[in-house]
């Protein structure tokens, strides 16, 4: 286990300490700007929080609860194809059926095969296990574009003192003129109220991370494929793979994309290079939540 994985593994232990607690995103942030291995003081505060909670967000094994709160994901049980996959199995659950435990090297999570005796002890217990099938999630999945025109309406007139993320990911005081499709923050704290600027000239809120973590994610990738930039995910046919090398991508999605994995292969190495199986038709379904940008190759 590489450092990294080791701190992550240290915030996880963090949370299970207290399972039920609620942890705000403000003491997350200290305590992983304090552990982070890596000391850089621009970029501190952002890498730690990224390269530390997010896995574990990903993964499944903490869980958003609303007003910037975080806590464990309950135990629960997904099953497919004679397998059936526990998150945060309890103790008398790992030492009654640790002949049937198949893999998953993943701290938390445990892959065992299917019996009737396993399914019957889980529903005695209070253990929900309910059907995994990836294809009917991402055929369930709206566009990006949908999910954005929801979004509250920002009636902006004045955008001075407005600061632009350009396609390099900093923030910038200026676009090229007419520029449409733009993610822009109402100042230059950290903290100031991002908007995002649409084809049509419209303005949208985005949402703040305590109330959808990855708005801000959402509301980039709309404008790198309505811009037709690269997005930095490519999916290998030949293989059935699928990279994601951006920090902008929908977690819910990244989430089915680590289960399918966990279920196809055993001991992936997910935290890390965040490389995941996915078969061709399967990623069909995806990319229509991407307006088909992903690249495939």
């Amino acid at each position: 286990m590489t450092d990294l994985l080791s701190i992550q593994k240290g915030l996880l232990d963090w949370f299970c300490y207290e399972p039920v607690k609620l942890r705000s995103y403000e003491s997350i942030r200290k305590l992983c700007l304090e552990i982070y291995p890596i000391k850089n003081a621009q970029d501190d505060n952002k890498k730690a929080i990224y390269q530390l909670l997010y896995p574990l967000l990903r993964s499944g094994l903490v869980e958003f609860y609303g007003n910037s709160n975080f806590r464990v994901s309950p135990t629960a049980g997904l099953l497919q194809q004679g397998k059936v996959l526990i998150y945060h199995p309890p103790l008398s659950l790992t030492e009654r059926f640790h002949s049937i435990l198949s893999g998953a090297d993943i701290p938390c999570v445990a892959l065992y095969q299917y019996t009737p005796e396993f399914i019957a002890w889980c529903f005695q217990n209070g253990i929900s296990i309910q059907t995994f099938h990836i294809g009917r999630l991402l055929a369930s999945l709206r566009p990006i574009h949908q999910i954005i025109a929801d979004w509250e309406d920002d009636k902006i007139v004045d955008t001075t003192g407005y600061l632009y993320f350009n396609s390099y990911g900093r923030w910038v005081s200026n676009l090229s003129p007419n520029s449409h499709n733009v993610v822009a923050k109402k100042g230059s704290r950290h903290y100031a109220a991002k908007c995002l600027q649409l084809s049509d000239g419209r303005w949208k809120s985005i949402p703040g991370k305590k109330n959808q973590p990855d708005a801000f994610s959402l509301a980039v990738l709309y404008c790198q494929i309505q811009n037709e930039q690269e997005l930095a995910i490519t999916y290998d046919s030949r293989q059935g793979r699928i990279s994601v090398r951006t920090p902008f991508f929908p977690l819910p999605i990244e989430r089915l994309l680590f289960i399918n994995t966990l279920f196809s292969r055993t001991n992936p190495d997910i935290f890390s290079n965040r490389t995941y199986f996915l078969d061709n038709r399967d990623f069909i379904l995806l990319n229509k939540t991407f307006n088909r940008s992903i690249q495939s190759i």
